[in-house]
């Protein structure tokens, strides 16, 4: 592409120039500034041709050491297997198993036949494939229960609680809900936006700003008030500009449609929209058609502001669907800790009692946990580390988690907390659909970078400054009202 050529700019004639000497020189530096582009300008070629000349050499001088064979190999038949694909080959775990028994079972008939003196060494195969029948059987059906539970994630529950204590699953089943719920509002989303795309611009025309002054600030300068004007239908109006809003952001950065967080997740590589308590406090905007996942919202918000209500936090919670047709799905161990506000709105509350690797495939996993004792012997390599990783990626990608809960009612209204119900069960994808670290609070540890003085015990009895180590003093004070002796 061809760059306009420019001519030399006028310059002023200075010395016929009578204003103050401070402008004088800042008209040269900006002539002097001018002549410098208009030189690159018209000079880019030789630019780009110095600067690839460079890279050239650059790349020539520190061209890499050719690789051995052994790095080769590693590359070749190692490093090519991604994670991803070791956990999408799993879901095909006992299926692989089951064809090949079957493989198998043909192969023994084929070559020796179905005879009574023969049946004898058809029994070990026979066995092998009734089990591989029976797990491929209940793979399936758990296959099922995964799309099912899916489907049936109700839209129309907009606050939702999970509750229990630390590792129960709370957390991984939150966020696998809020995934997918996270996905049916991007479809909509998506459906509304067509629906409205080939009349957006007449839509628009119906409305426009208008302005006026209304005073002058202390430095004499106007303080102008912005007013939007509908000429069209104002509630039609303002719905297509949240519809088009929304759409055009989540399609045109990197991040996970109609999903926000407190905690960073992602999927697919896309991060998930953060989520603050500006948003709360109606500080910061939210997008139309959204699921937010608030984990330990007992943190973020104390109980202690139930006594003292945010007016603005207790709409948030009690409009949310009106505002802008959102969701609130949050986790905390204990659901009285959580604010009243979303107490009195919840509309699904499971306590989640335990989550259990089920379909575990118990052979190779006894075989992967002896590997990973036997190559400890051996001094560490890249092809070695990866290998026995890669293969606890499978076992571990094999199989399903089963998840325990009991319903629990609306904690302040209704049956105020009773169980609804016996315990009952979901099953997911050992993998969830994104990605999060189950320790992401870690930074908020007080002495992390402290560095550790561990201390062991002398005896089985404890001393004088060990009792005074566990009974701290600043607690009990704190726990106790202490009364000073005259």
């Amino acid at each position: 592409m061809e760059l306009l050529t420019y001519s030399e700019p006028k310059l002023l004639t200075y010395s016929k120039y009578k204003g103050n000497q401070k402008t004088k020189q800042r008209w040269k530096l900006a002539d002097k500034h001018l002549k410098e582009d208009l030189f690159a300008l018209q000079h880019w070629r030789d630019y780009a041709k110095y600067f690839k000349k460079k890279e050239e050499a650059q790349t020539k001088f520190y061209e890499p050491e050719p690789e051995d064979d052994e790095n080769l190999i590693d590359k070749v038949l190692v490093f090519k297997v991604k994670k991803s694909f070791l956990q999408k080959l799993a879901r095909f775990h006992y299926l692989i198993e089951f064809i090949i028994v079957l493989l198998l079972d043909i192969l023994y008939v084929s070559s020796f036949g179905f005879t009574a003196k023969k049946l004898i060494l058809f029994i070990p195969l026979a066995v092998a494939t009734f089990f591989t029948l029976i797990y491929f059987v209940s793979n399936e059906f758990y296959e099922l229960s995964v799309i099912s539970h899916s489907e049936n994630l109700s839209m129309s529950k907009y606050v939702v609680l999970r509750m229990g204590e630390p590792g129960a699953g709370k957390s991984s089943s939150g966020i696998y809900d809020s995934i997918e719920i996270a996905d049916k509002l991007w479809k909509n989303l998506q459906f509304e936006y067509w629906k409205l795309e080939n009349k957006i611009i007449r839509i628009y025309s119906g409305t426009h700003l208008e302005h006026k002054v209304i005073g002058l600030d202390k430095k004499g300068f106007p303080i102008v008030e912005y007013q939007r004007k509908y000429t069209g239908d104002e509630v039609k109006i303002k719905h297509v500009i949240e519809v088009v809003e929304a759409y055009e952001f989540y399609s045109e950065n990197d991040c996970i449609p109609c999903f926000w967080s407190n905690i960073p997740i992602f999927k697919d590589g896309k991060p998930a929209c953060k989520f603050t308590a500006d948003h709360l406090l109606q500080k910061s905007k939210l997008l139309y058609k959204g699921v937010a996942f608030l984990d330990e919202i007992g943190s973020m918000l104390p109980p202690e502001l139930s006594n003292n209500k945010i007016q603005l936090i207790d709409h948030m919670f009690r409009f949310t669907r009106q505002y802008k047709d959102f969701r609130l799905v949050s986790t905390e161990q204990d659901g009285n800790a959580t604010l009243i506000s979303a107490r009195r709105v919840t509309a699904e509350n499971k306590k989640m009692i335990e989550q259990k690797h089920v379909l575990k495939p118990y052979l190779l996993d006894w075989i992967v946990s002896w590997l990973e004792e036997f190559i400890q012997n051996y001094e560490p390599t890249d092809t070695k580390v990866k290998i026995i990783s890669d293969l606890r990626t499978y076992v571990n990608s094999v199989g399903f988690r089963k998840f325990k809960y009991e319903d629990y009612g609306n904690l302040e209204v209704g049956n105020k907390g009773q169980i609804g119900s016996r315990v009952k069960s979901f099953v997911l994808p050992p993998n969830l659909n994104c990605f999060y670290d189950d320790r992401t609070f870690r930074n908020l540890y007080a002495c992390q970078y402290q560095s550790a003085s561990v201390e062991t015990f002398k005896t089985p009895v404890l001393s004088e400054d060990e009792i005074k180590q566990l009974f701290n003093q600043e607690i009990i004070n704190r726990a106790y009202k202490v009364k000073k002796l005259a």
